[in-house]
């Protein structure tokens, strides 16, 4: 997605402007988007919702599946437009990202200088005359910065999560051009072993408000067969809820 990500400075961008998009080409070759535990419940009715571990921390992120498999998303039309009405948070912030800084508690605001939203003549300015951020950066800063707070618990919630022992392996089947394949190396809660747990660590999830995310993660995960149906018909088929 991104591809020339430089701090935004008036020194280097005061001449920019963005353009807003219902185009998500950008994204088209994404079979997955990361997404945080508070988006969990409205793409629950369109995304399957799984986990997977980064093999050198073996922490585990919750990402949406977008595709079955690499450089494939079947939520964007030829055109561009995204098929479902919600879109990840994570795709709507493109062209626009943060980087931190030796200060754990800043961070910079970036931007993707090669985007085809990003240009000297359409669109809204990045800076005023005056050389501040804009309005619409400053909207830009407020969304990067409830993203990256969203981030932070997500990244939390995981860490309770897999020191509770609740993620268990799974492998997602499917038909292809009439042939069975499968996809491994994902994870789910195992509903089992949350049903198991203890008065205080149930109780700790629940103070947390972690418990309606993984109760709409399980409630999601049918919508892979949605993802194979829409493979095969090329139509994406109604949410479910």
């Amino acid at each position: 997605m991104f591809k020339k990500v430089v701090p935004v400075t008036k020194e280097n961008h005061s001449h920019l402007f963005v353009k807003g998009t219902d185009n998500f080409l950008f994204a088209k070759d994404f079979h997955i988007a990361p997404i945080a535990l508070k988006e969990f419940f409205r793409a629950a009715a369109y995304y399957p919702i799984i986990f997977l571990e980064e093999p050198s921390s073996k922490e585990f992120r919750p990402v949406a599946l977008l595709g079955l498999q690499q450089g494939e998303n079947l939520y964007i039309d030829d055109q561009g437009k995204w098929l479902v009405p919600y879109v990840p948070a994570a795709i709507r912030r493109y062209p626009f990202t943060l980087a931190p800084t030796q200060d754990p508690n800043q961070f910079l605001i970036c931007v993707d200088e090669e985007s085809e939203l990003v240009g000297s003549k359409e669109g809204n300015p990045l800076f005023t005359a005056e050389g501040e951020l804009s309005e619409t950066m400053e909207h830009v800063r407020k969304y990067l910065t409830e993203l990256h707070q969203m981030e932070q618990f997500t990244h939390q919630v995981c860490k309770e999560l897999k020191d509770m022992n609740l993620f268990t392996s799974m492998n997602l089947n499917f038909q292809n051009m009439g042939q069975n394949q499968q996809i491994r190396g994902l994870y789910l809660v195992n509903e089992e072993n949350l049903n198991k747990l203890g008065d205080n660590d149930f109780l700790k999830l629940r103070k947390s408000n972690a418990l309606p995310a993984i109760y709409a993660h399980l409630a999601s995960l049918p919508q892979a067969d949605r993802l194979a149906q829409f493979r095969r018909d090329g139509e994406v088929p109604p949410a479910t809820n």
